[in-house]
């Protein structure tokens, strides 16, 4: 386990929030509302993680991104001898940088103690605490907007999808073998930290390129 303090990115938020002011997330069916850890979507599963990974969700007449569900993951094509939280690692190292970043949504802002102590890894803290989904409620308006940007992409093209693989050296097929640590999470935290201040010094575009 590293030592380094859990709570070393929160000044990005500060950052953004600089940058040009907040941004409503670019894909409009992101916005605010109860948060969907009940909600399931039939069918939505792909079985690739390189595949699609939003779906839209109305509740309350309020339309609401899931970005991604480890169950779109297990219940795919999955490796047999894995267990399903594996299927949620991934998912996992993303949210956790976020939150750890400053941009937790007011529904899970007072929840994030394991997180911040790595008592919990970010895998098994989406499983656990996020119900395995990871949701547009989960973060703040600029968390929102560099999601859209980086980890669902144009036409679901994750950016960060693409930044995982090559950080661990791994295939779409291979992925879900990636270790759920904190010593996983510290190297994909350096790409993620360095493509969000790449995205503020460009503008905040609303999609970034893995090119």
């Amino acid at each position: 386990m590293s030592g380094k303090p859990a709570s070393h990115h929160r000044p990005v938020a500060e950052r953004a929030q600089e940058a040009t002011g907040a941004i409503t997330p670019a894909v409009g069916s992101v916005g605010i509302g109860k948060s969907l850890r009940d909600s399931r979507i039939e069918g939505s599963a792909t079985g690739s993680p390189v595949g699609q990974c939003t779906a839209n969700l109305l509740e309350e007449g309020r339309s609401l991104t899931k970005y991604d569900d480890a169950d779109w993951h297990y219940g795919g094509i999955f490796p047999d001898d894995l267990p399903n939280a594996a299927g949620g690692t991934h998912i996992g190292m993303f949210v956790a940088w976020c939150l750890l970043s400053g941009f937790a949504g007011e529904d899970i802002a007072d929840e994030l103690e394991p997180l911040e102590s790595r008592e919990s890894t970010p895998g098994a803290f989406l499983m656990d605490v996020l119900d395995e989904k990871f949701v547009s409620d989960d973060l703040t308006a600029d968390g929102n907007a560099f999601a859209v940007a980086y980890y669902a992409g144009e036409h679901d093209d994750s950016c960060y999808l693409v930044d995982y693989l090559d950080a661990f050296g791994t295939t779409p097929t291979e992925i879900y073998r990636v270790e759920d640590s904190w010593e996983t999470y510290d190297v994909i935290a350096d790409r993620i930290g360095a493509r969000f201040h790449a995205w503020l010094d460009a503008g905040r575009p609303q999609f970034v390129s893995a090119r």
